[in-house]
């Protein structure tokens, strides 16, 4: 095709790309503690990492077919759809959702055991309502069971359907059965994701609020209660926080990133994380004296206020 050309470029700088990367973290291994000593056995023990070993797969494809091209290996190109899982690692939702996968194993196994077992009662019930009615869809327990999944996962796609009205309570109660059973693991997993976002949030605040003069001397209960005041915003970079000569709505907190303070009369001041402004004005019912913006070097910043 017309296209062909600038495919088979993209994807050769893009090899190179993953290739020259993958070479320089595996030349670096043994400045990790953990892989440090012998030189050639440290890089090999980082090879053999899991997310080094997906980065190997998703490049070794494109290497065996080009010294080796009379062979038949597009079933390799498979291996390419690994590079997706690279996301994983600079992706921390990701990885906070597989940590609430890995926490949450027992309860989301305790679900899928209860699934199979009403998967098995379903196709039974459905075997021996329907098998001798309709032999070619239930006539076996295999077939009954193919039924029940896609029943159970509200797929239904309809071919295979029951006639008697026995069978057709079964399938009734499958349906109901199959729309609680899959919102457990739906329920548990956000569940986890959302105490664990809550729980780096807490800790993330805690430890921002306790080393803050201003809280010095608080006991335990008046900290939490300061805690659960708190809203989280994001602001990007250059972004407004507060405008000078604007009434003040909230006591600003930076738990991460990087703000600029432009005040007429001190000029500017870089605020970072641990800073707060917005006190005074709130005390006093005061305009900003300052305007407040995101640094233009950051494309992120957290911050917390206490809304009065």
């Amino acid at each position: 095709s017309q296209w062909q050309g600038a495919f088979d470029g993209f994807e050769a700088v893009s090899v190179v790309l993953f290739s020259l990367e993958y070479l320089a973290r595996l030349w670096s291994a043994p400045e990790d503690p953990r892989f440090a000593g012998s030189t050639v056995l440290g890089r090999l023990r980082y090879a053999l990492q899991p997310l080094m070993l997906v980065d190997f797969l998703a490049i070794a494809p494109s290497y065996i077919a080009f010294f080796v091209p009379f062979v038949d290996l597009r079933m390799l190109r498979l291996f390419r759809l690994l590079r997706l899982l690279k996301i994983a690692r600079y992706s921390p939702a990701l990885a906070t959702f597989a940590h609430v996968i890995v926490s949450e194993r027992r309860a989301l196994i305790g679900t899928l055991l209860l699934l199979l077992c009403v998967m098995c009662f379903s196709a039974e019930a459905m075997y021996l309502a329907e098998g001798r009615v309709q032999p070619r869809l239930f006539g076996t327990i295999p077939d009954a069971m193919w039924w029940a999944i896609t029943t159970l996962t509200t797929v239904g796609y309809g071919d295979a359907i029951p006639v008697t009205p026995l069978g057709k309570l079964i399938a009734g109660t499958t349906m109901i059965l199959g729309l609680g059973l899959f919102a457990l693991p739906v329920g548990i997993v956000a569940t986890g994701f959302v105490n664990e976002i809550r729980r780096r949030d807490f800790i993330v605040t805690w430890s921002m609020l306790s080393r803050m003069p201003l809280f010095e001397g608080f006991d335990v209960e008046v900290i939490g209660d300061v805690m659960n005041a708190l809203k989280s915003q994001v602001v990007g970079a250059q972004a407004p926080i507060a405008n000078a000569g604007h009434p003040p709505e909230a006591m600003y907190f930076i738990v991460s990133g990087e703000a600029e303070a432009d005040h007429p009369e001190h000029g500017v001041r870089q605020l970072g994380p641990g800073d707060f402004f917005g006190e005074a004005e709130l005390l006093h019912a005061k305009p900003h004296s300052a305007n407040i913006r995101a640094d233009r070097k950051s494309t992120r910043l957290n911050s917390s206020h206490i809304t009065i």
